[in-house]
């Protein structure tokens, strides 16, 4: 078995920080350059009519009226009475950003509570925003209010509001890049740099800086986690038992998935007892210990998770429900959770970061070190249970990257170190690096600089919106299959337009084709997200996809006006976007305006279309 490195000496650190500051000052500043994406604004504001258009709520309700606003509208009376398009002026365009203003409108800081109301997520994130927003109350920068009306008429307060919780997410990502360089450092000279280089050029972990989301926080504290499990495995000591539990815990007050990560704490104890030996009562101790111990501190940072524990369990079945569907065992048997992180890979890290990161996966076997071991127990239980969830979301992986990065350059300096037995020269080992590090970084490093641009650009939802309220009279009637939802729509008012929604109560499909056809709006909007490509891409197989098929790609009563789209693209190449995961598509739908070309149209005798 390979021996444990030798930490660097302190000589190298100013050095490598030479480096890793401007890395990680890059990266801060590729996420800040695009961070108000979608978020709520006075231009948006304009296009939605939010100030004619504020929910009247009745005096019994105004105190719950950030309830509300994620409602669609269709389940309860309040939520009839208050449907979810009114809501968009305070949105943004990520569809789960708002949950975290949800939760903190549920809160009474005076009475001392600080239940978030929702227990579908982990609350430690949501207290973390609250702080920061609380700090920045003091300091002037944004301002809070319990009365949702007032961000109707004043959509840029929020819009501040959502910005510092993004900026918690950039933050926690440079933290992530920099715990990165100084671990993979301990591992060897040269190795923390070249992980936390090739981290930053993962385009999943610069996407996500972007939102306001757990996910960013969530790898910090499992790099955290891993960074404890490495001094156990060295010293034993009951210290970073303690430590790893308390990590652990951070981990799951973050991310419910983290839970089963903990094993690296045994895992730990193990190869030090491998390599030192030790009373296994000691171990047995240590671990208990540390568990009690991420008990704790996830009780802490989760209180009213225990505290309703009934609501907390409902919560978690309602959104794990789907891992279920059709057994578990034939779930296990498929063995598409052990492929699901390979085919997410090109998407996360692009192609050639791929094979290096593969690459590196079979060196750490090869090699069986303590390090290699636990950042494989890392991949392995990571991997494992986010692919049995089974969800096509890249978020889901922002905890592993840095797994990943480390495994990828732990594996580049080793086939090095045989290659420099060859390669004599001290020329032609820097040009041999270079090259390598370019072919496995450079595609990543260009990809995440595409992103970034297009998370700086207008976002298409609002050019979109523009576009219609130029080029549409006031008054005409525009079809939707649903209430608008600024995920899905471009900013549309409900006051300046008549909008026919096809999914208008609970019973009606916001796929019939023939209502659309007796109804006849003048105008028709979608995007990709609710339909596909136009002319390709859509499965007819089924009602929706026959009514999408007949809407766009038959032009037998609707012709395409306006195509919105703002394209992924570096020097001129476009990226085809199709196979990413969802989440990864959030900030870039392509809208759809159709205009009616034919004042009358029937219906086909069997309701299929054409």
């Amino acid at each position: 078995m390979e021996a444990q490195s030798e930490k660097p000496r302190a000589r190298w650190w100013w050095p490598g920080a030479l480096v890793a500051g401007p890395v990680a000052i890059a990266f801060a500043g590729l996420a800040l350059w695009g961070l108000a994406w979608g978020v709520p604004s006075e231009r948006r504001a304009r296009l939605e009519g939010s100030k004619a258009g504020a929910p009247k709520l009745p005096p019994g309700a105004v105190e719950q009226s950030w309830t509300h606003w994620g409602s669609r509208g269709l389940r309860t009376q309040v939520g009839q009475a208050f449907p979810r398009h009114l809501f968009n002026p305070v949105r943004s365009y990520h569809p789960d950003e708002y949950q975290v203003f949800k939760s903190l409108s549920h809160m009474r800081p005076r009475r001392l509570s600080f239940d978030p109301g929702n227990y579908i997520y982990p609350s430690l994130h949501t207290y973390l925003v609250g702080g920061a927003l609380g700090a920045c109350s003091l300091l002037g920068v944004v301002r809070l209010e319990r009365d949702l009306g007032y961000y109707f008429e004043h959509p840029g307060e929020l819009g501040r509001m959502y910005l510092v919780g993004r900026a918690l997410s950039v933050l926690a990502a440079v933290g992530v890049l920099l715990l990165v360089w100084r671990v993979g450092e301990s591992m060897g000279r040269g190795t923390g740099l070249l992980a936390m280089g090739l981290l930053a050029a993962m385009p999943a972990l610069g996407i996500h800086a972007h939102n306001l989301t757990r996910d960013t926080c969530a790898a910090l504290a499992v790099v955290a986690l891993f960074a404890c499990c490495r001094r156990l495995a060295q010293t034993g000591t009951a210290r970073w038992f303690d430590l790893g539990g308390a990590a652990a815990g951070l981990c799951v007050g973050l991310q419910y998935f983290a839970a089963p990560l903990w094993v690296l704490v045994p895992v730990a104890a193990r190869l030090h007892r491998r390599r030192e030996g030790g009373s296994g009562r000691a171990l047995a101790t240590g671990l208990a210990v540390s568990l009690v111990v991420m008990v704790a501190v996830f009780f802490l940072s989760c209180p009213y998770h225990f505290l309703n524990a009934d609501r907390f369990v409902a919560d978690f079945r309602s959104e794990t429900g789907h891992v279920g569907g059709g057994g578990l065992l034939a779930r296990l048997v498929s063995l598409g959770w052990a492929t699901h992180v390979f085919r997410m890979m090109p998407a996360l890290a692009t192609w050639p970061l791929t094979v290096v990161v593969c690459a590196g996966v079979v060196v750490a076997v090869v090699r069986r070190g303590d390090d290699d071991l636990l950042l494989l127990a890392w991949l392995v239980v990571w991997a494992g249970i986010v692919g049995f969830d089974g969800r096509n979301y890249s978020r889901y992986y922002v905890p592993l990257l840095p797994a990943l990065a480390l495994l990828a350059s732990r594996g580049l300096v080793w086939m090095a170190g045989r290659a420099w037995r060859v390669v004599r020269p001290r020329w032609a080992r820097v040009a041999v690096a270079a090259a390598v590090v370019a072919a496995a970084g450079g595609p990543a490093a260009a990809t995440t600089w595409a992103w970034s641009r297009l998370y700086s650009r207008e976002n298409v939802r609002t050019l979109a919106g523009e576009w219609v309220a130029e080029h549409v009279r006031a008054g005409a009637s525009i079809g939707v299959t649903k209430w608008p939802w600024q995920f899905e729509m471009p900013s549309l008012d409900p006051r300046r337009y008549r909008l026919v929604v096809l999914e208008d109560s609970p019973r009606r499909d916001p796929h019939d084709l023939a209502r659309l056809l007796r109804l006849r709006p003048g105008y028709f909007v979608t995007s990709s997200l609710q339909s596909g490509r136009i002319g390709g891409g859509i499965d007819a197989t089924d009602a929706g996809g026959r009514f999408w098929r007949f809407l766009l790609a038959s032009g037998a009563m609707y012709r395409v006006c306006y195509e919105g789209r703002v394209p992924l693209a570096l020097c001129g190449r476009e990226w085809a976007l199709a196979g990413y995961p969802e989440d990864m598509l959030y900030v870039n739908p392509v809208v759809y305006v159709l205009e009616r070309t034919v004042s009358e149209a029937r219906a086909p005798a069997d309701g299929r279309g054409s």
